[in-house]
């Protein structure tokens, strides 16, 4: 089943796209990406169910990515799961997205997880490459 919004969007399958920012200045799930501006990048692999809706984008990450969870535990994994911020919104070069992780290693429900990861930034900027 092919969706057609994706084209109208900008995004697809296959397109690459980085992951920056937050709230805070040094975002804390980029916290152990070195660097003075952390970033991911990876490649769009498929469109899953998101809140409400709106479709979910899952990237695929070129290196996987550790992030300090706020129990003080650590999760590592290899996709994201972004999903837009706000109805109306289009997947185009600095919209904002919620951020989850998906864990290599399943960890069970926390109070930061959802169906598509462990929620680790709700306004992330995503841009296209």
């Amino acid at each position: 089943m092919r969706f057609t919004w994706r084209r109208e969007r900008g995004i697809d399958v296959g397109t690459r796209v980085k992951v920056s920012g937050g709230y805070a200045v040094r975002p804390e799930w980029l916290s152990l990406v070195p660097g003075p501006s952390p970033c991911v990048a990876g490649a769009v692999s498929e469109f899953v169910a998101g809140p409400g809706s709106q479709q979910a984008a899952v990237v695929s990450l070129d290196m996987p990515l550790e992030v300090a969870l706020p129990d003080g535990t650590h999760i590592v994994g290899s996709a994201l799961v972004l999903s837009l911020r706000h109805v109306g919104h289009k997947w185009i070069s600095g919209e904002i997205v919620a951020v989850a992780l998906r864990p290599d290693t399943p960890l069970g429900h926390t109070s930061t997880s959802t169906p598509w990861g462990e929620q680790v930034e709700s306004s992330a900027v995503i841009h296209l490459l």
